[in-house]
């Protein structure tokens, strides 16, 4: 047989189980592009993040979405973490640092965290019954309002 032909049955074995069960169980689902390169991951858990060609440590396990830019680099994700179950959603640069930043926290409570590579920082929250709003730069504290509980 050819390997065509192996590929092929295979496929078409593979397209009749998933009708006859209607659902389709997996860890992981990997989608490249036409260079062989890995564009999106659904998993759980996901791989520790590549930035810049080389693997780092993710934070804590997690599990979801993650999107890779053409080189290969993870770029962001809609993920759940492991250890305190909240949901996020990142928008990471080049280099693997986190420039956009959705949380849901799992004990109630939300924060938006905008920053261009620790230059400028834009936090708005709303945590522990208050509200919040902060703006950095290079450092110093431009605007920092908080609500009274």
């Amino acid at each position: 047989m050819t390997f065509c032909s192996i590929t092929l049955s295979s496929l078409l074995l593979i397209a009749a189980a998933a009708r006859e069960s209607d659902h389709l169980t997996l860890r992981e689902l990997r989608i490249v592009d036409a260079h062989d390169v890995e564009r999106v991951r659904i998993a759980a858990p996901l791989p520790d993040p590549i930035a810049n060609g080389k693997r780092t440590k993710r934070d804590e396990p997690a599990s979801g979405v993650l999107i890779f830019d053409a080189k290969g680099n993870e770029r962001g994700g809609y993920i759940t973490d492991d250890g305190a179950g909240n949901a996020l959603i990142t928008l990471d640069d080049g280099s693997g640092e986190d420039q956009v930043t959705v949380v849901s926290y799992a004990q109630r409570g939300a924060e938006l965290a905008i920053r261009n590579h620790a230059e400028t920082r834009f936090y708005v929250s709303a945590l522990n019954d208050r509200t919040a709003l902060r703006l950095q730069h290079k450092g110093a504290v431009l605007m920092n309002e908080q609500s009274a509980r």
